[in-house]
């Protein structure tokens, strides 16, 4: 791919992850994975300078915020490649994360010089309202305290679909094990996120770090499902239509996930056709 062709392909990349992030925001990061398959990191922030600059021109800046987030989540990812797929994937969602957070406070606090809970309660209230067209029976201050994880989900979806892009990463979603001490934070989040205490924001803290952890064993279901279905050699219309059912019942891959983790599925599969394979060698013999 000559100079021309890696520009071209670059604009159109770019343009598709603004069009994605503003449409979805769950897919904005597979342009940005896939921009940096060819081209240098100095091209790529050159990219997303151009990107910033024309949302400023139009006044989009939320989605500046955006696509500053998907930049940093990118780059980081690409700077921790040495590292395992859970971690070069969790801190890069992390430095999306406190980015997105950092920049909502210094709107909501710096300029606009409002109460950050009580701005965003308003905001999201008016917005489901308006949406329903009538009053909204949701404990919105819970949504609120939640924010935070829910950010930092979006974040690590992103992560996920582009490491589909990533060839690296190809045998590692297979492979994608959340480190076993994650296990204590799902069962102490479960508990405090429903049982009441005296220490004030117990609870709120419980729930972001529930809703986390789920997160990342339903990664992990799917990494397990993904495994099964390769070493079972189902085929490809097959294996995306079992993928949809388990991502849109989404506790089927968590609680797989979980599952793994007390089972180790995977290992238990690869020892049982290792077997076969002995035994269908012996028969030949």
């Amino acid at each position: 791919m000559n100079s021309v062709q890696k520009l071209l392909a670059g604009f159109a990349l770019e343009a598709s992850s603004l069009i994605l992030s503003m449409t979805t925001g769950v897919f904005g990061a597979a342009g940005l994975f896939l921009q940096l398959r060819f081209l240098k990191i100095e091209q790529f922030i050159l990219f997303q300078l151009a990107s910033v600059s024309i949302l400023m021109i139009v006044g989009w800046y939320p989605m500046i915020v955006l696509v500053v987030a998907l930049s940093i989540l990118v780059i980081f990812y690409k700077w921790l490649e040495s590292q395992s797929l859970f971690w070069r994937g969790f801190l890069a969602t992390l430095a999306a994360t406190l980015f997105i957070l950092a920049s909502a406070y210094v709107w909501i606090v710096v300029y606009q010089k409002q109460e950050i809970w009580s701005f965003l309660s308003s905001g999201i209230t008016a917005a489901l309202e308006k949406a329903r067209g009538m009053p909204v029976p949701l404990d919105v201050d819970a949504l609120v305290y939640q924010l935070p994880s829910y950010i930092f989900c979006l974040c690590a979806l992103n992560v996920w679909i582009g490491a589909l892009f990533d060839k690296r990463a190809s045998n590692e979603l297979k492979r994608f094990v959340v480190p076993e001490g994650a296990i204590w934070f799902v069962i102490a989040s479960l508990l405090f996120s429903f049982i009441k205490v005296d220490l004030p924001g117990v609870q709120e803290v419980a729930l972001n770090v529930l809703n986390i952890s789920l997160l990342l064993y339903f990664f992990q279901g799917l990494s397990v499902l993904s495994f099964i279905l390769d070493a079972m050699r189902f085929s490809t219309l097959i294996k995306w239509v079992i993928y949809s059912i388990f991502v849109f019942q989404i506790l089927l891959p968590i609680c797989l996930g979980i599952i793994d983790y007390w089972l180790d599925l995977r290992l238990k599969l690869e020892e049982r056709l290792s077997r076969n394979v002995e035994k269908s060698d012996k028969a030949d013999e």
